[in-house]
């Protein structure tokens, strides 16, 4: 259990101050229940408020889905898929750096300081099937619309709310991911009314990510837009939809999208777009917007080839072009088109961009899967994207040998661009699978790359490592592609299996014994596993069944055979039970063996010392001396009250202990249940009698997730010369009715 050292806090009867959040607990649950900010329950106690309105079921993969499904024509086996893992899979236990101590960079290779982003689509809306819960019905031939709200498949949560936003910050933090790079049509005004609703919804999205990571030290922002910023708005932004927009319309968009970018929020500046007034974005200019060399990075996901072709645009009858407001140039075909719009010193986007009195610090424009002179102008540089076939053997790391001229370079070849000829911005990607099963927009396609139980993840993150980056030649940049794309089966959120079959642990004498297998043989194996952590249970309970509290025994290497023997100490606790983790690589899926009771694992002598004095501190908790009478069925509780007056109680009184301890615990058992955010409930412990208190927990009002705690027993580890008679225990708690805060029982044991 990890214990908090070290966290003031200062109190009065009805106000808290504390210098300590919220941190994440060793428990059964919390190691075995979804961790991510995915829709699925139960969750671990620290994953905070979401959107959730469903709990997301996972989706079948292109395998199963009906008259969708891949008749893997390329497959080793004529007719057998090779899929591993369901495409969209029910959020689990993913390994993380804080709980888990699995660093995402050290994939690209031991050292890689440069940042990695999540790619995240903003786009997820409504609740599953109406708010019953989701039925998973394959395409048959087409989207039946049960899995899909707006056009795309439903997730259970929606991207357009502040606790969804906070809680997917929070689990990106925990996998020390850096940022974001988020795809919004624009992004746009908000007060912008000729967008559609849902584009406005986006782009609102991305303005509380903005919020949220200028409130979060050293996470970062980037935006990769793409064409839906004039393509799904009504007739007053770009006229028609499709193949009939024009040229000049395209370039007014998008110059608007990035003077809004550009223009802080106190200043205005006139959309190109439709002439009106708005006030700024302020993104170029914020801290937390990713620059390279002090210049903002700005992605474009286009598919040019798409617009301005020869119906539209043509020598007998020309496009008029905007031409950065200078009337006058036309272009008579989509490549035309395409070069005069981005522009040059005279014209387009790139004489805007270049503009001093606008355009201060000019942002960097990047484009997919572009390097050297091929790539359109501004040529800043190139990000990397996935493309793929009806191959699932295939990866994209080179040339799709049954489409070649889909991707010429593919992956690697991208990648020796970069290291040879390095432009200003180079973005590369990892990526863990793909499946358009679901995608409602590609019908029948058969499109996969395999998961291959989390090896494709490990080899795209590690493929700059392959051709040669390091720390002699550092890489610029990653992003995970993508955080949340369920339509294409891309999504990153939930994890990814790693196929394990059996995981068991059982007792030998002193020692601990485990085994691990996989149920495929082609990809699973310990190669997807970081390392094994064994636990123990220090409440003194024997029931399997409840969520014990656990303490970290120890981390042990992958020996690669599966097989494992550890000697374990004689200072555990007597009773005890043990239990171990498959500590996966980063984003991969941890699993947990079931508890192995061990009633004959301590050494020594252990001496309990309960409190013996109850003092209230504020309005008194009812039966204070239920917390010291060694029964954890019978509490002492909080009261509430309509005046939301403070209830607080010090347990005290602790005798001293003679002889020589080899291990002093401090042990407090409690239930909180926060259901206001309104409420305040605290749990702390002195040992200095009462001058400095060290936190245990906090929530709602006082500070911290307003969450619901069951029952459970902390430990905090106390000096070996630790006077006993100094130690106090002290609960806080204030509410009005909604919320419980109940402390079962406080002791130290003493072990010699």
């Amino acid at each position: 259990m990890k214990s908090i050292n070290g966290c003031k806090t200062l109190f009065t009867v009805l106000l808290l101050l504390t210098s300590c959040g919220a941190w994440a607990q060793h428990t059964v649950n919390n190691e075995t229940n979804n961790n991510t900010s995915g829709c699925s329950s139960p969750t671990a106690t620290y994953v905070g408020a979401t959107s959730c309105q469903a709990n997301f079921p996972g989706a079948r993969d292109d395998s199963s889905a009906g008259n969708d499904q891949n008749n893997a024509p390329f497959s080793p086996v004529a007719g057998q898929v090779v899929d591993t893992v369901t495409f969209a899979a029910v959020p689990k236990n993913v390994a993380d750096f804080t709980d888990d101590g699995v660093d995402i960079h050290n994939l690209v290779y031991p050292g890689y300081a440069g940042p990695i982003f999540a790619n995240i689509e903003l786009w997820h809306d409504g609740p599953g099937n109406n708010g019953n819960g989701f039925t998973f019905t394959p395409k048959q031939p087409s989207p039946p619309g049960i899995n899909q709200f707006n056009n795309h498949y439903e997730t259970g949560y929606i991207n357009n709310d502040t606790n969804q936003v906070q809680a997917q910050l929070n689990y990106m933090q925990r996998l020390k991911i850096d940022g974001i790079v988020a795809n919004p049509p624009g992004p746009l005004p908000q007060a912008m009314t000729a967008q559609s609703t849902k584009n406005r919804n986006v782009n609102a999205a991305v303005e509380k990510w903005k919020s949220q990571a200028d409130a979060t030290a050293g996470f970062l922002y980037s935006v990769m837009t793409d064409q839906v910023m004039w393509e799904q708005n009504n007739s007053t932004v770009c006229g028609n939809k499709g193949l009939s927009v024009t040229p000049n319309c395209v370039e007014r968009v998008m110059i608007c999208s990035l003077d809004y970018m550009n223009t802080p929020t106190a200043n205005t500046f006139v959309c190109a777009a439709d002439g009106i007034t708005y006030n700024g974005g302020g993104y170029f200019a914020d801290s937390h917007y990713w620059k390279v060399n002090g210049r903002p990075v700005m992605s474009y996901f286009l598919v040019a080839a798409s617009y301005f072709g020869s119906s539209v645009c043509s020598a007998s009858a020309p496009c008029a072009l905007y031409n950065d407001n200078q009337p006058g140039l036309t272009c008579t075909s989509s490549t035309d088109c395409w070069t005069k719009i981005w522009g040059s010193s005279t014209g387009g986007i790139q004489h805007h961009i270049s503009n001093a009195t606008n355009f201060p610090v000019k942002p960097y424009i990047i484009h997919r899967n572009t390097s050297g002179p091929a790539a359109p102008a501004p040529n800043d540089g190139t990000f990397r994207w996935y493309n793929i076939s009806t191959d699932q053997t295939y990866q994209n790391l080179g040339p799709d040998p049954h489409t070649p001229s889909v991707d010429t370079l593919g992956y690697d070849g991208w990648l020796t661009s970069a290291f040879n000829t390095p432009p200003a911005v180079f973005l590369g990607i990892g990526y863990g699978k793909v499946d358009h099963a679901q995608s409602p927009f590609e019908i029948g396609d058969h499109k996969i790359v395999d998961a291959r139980c989390g090896q494709t993840f490990l080899d795209t993150m590690n493929r700059p490592a392959v051709k040669g980056f390091g720390t002699s030649h550092p890489f610029q940049a990653l992003e995970i592609a993508t955080w949340d794309d369920y339509d294409e089966g891309s999504e990153m959120e939930t994890g990814i299996d790693i196929c394990v079959n059996t995981f068991s642990a059982s007792l030998n004498g002193s020692a601990l014994n485990w085994s691990i297998n996989f149920n495929n043989a082609q990809y699973g194996s310990e190669a997807k596993i970081d390392h094994y952590a064994i636990y123990y249970t220090t409440d003194g309970s024997t029931n399997t069944t409840i969520d014990h509290p656990l303490t970290l025994l120890a981390n042990v290497a992958v020996n690669n055979t599966g097989s494992y023997t550890d000697p374990l100490p004689n200072t555990l606790p007597n009773p005890t039970i043990l239990y171990v983790k498959a500590v996966a690589k980063p984003m991969l899926q941890n699993r947990l063996t079931a508890g192995v009771l061990c009633s004959g694992c301590a050494g020594g002598t252990v001496t309990t010392v309960r409190p013996t004095v109850a003092t209230p501190d504020g309005v008194a908790y009812t039966n204070p001396t239920n917390a010291e009478d060694g029964n954890l069925g019978t509490f002492s509780a909080g009261v509430s009250s309509p005046n939301q007056q403070l209830s607080g109680e010090i347990w005290s009184g602790f005798s001293s202990v003679t002889g020589t301890p080899t291990q002093i615990n401090l042990k407090i058992s409690s239930a909180a249940n926060c259901a206001n955010a309104n409420d305040g409930l605290e749990l702390n412990y002195s040992v200095d009698g009462g001058s400095t208190w060290n936190l245990v927990y906090i929530m709602g009002l006082f500070g911290g997730s307003c969450i619901n705690r069951p029952q459970q027993t902390d430990v905090i580890s106390l000096p070996l010369t630790q006077d006993l008679t100094k130690v106090q225990v002290l609960a806080l708690f204030s509410s009005t009715g909604a919320s419980s805060h109940q402390v079962f029982d406080s002791w130290i044991e003493v072990t010699h």
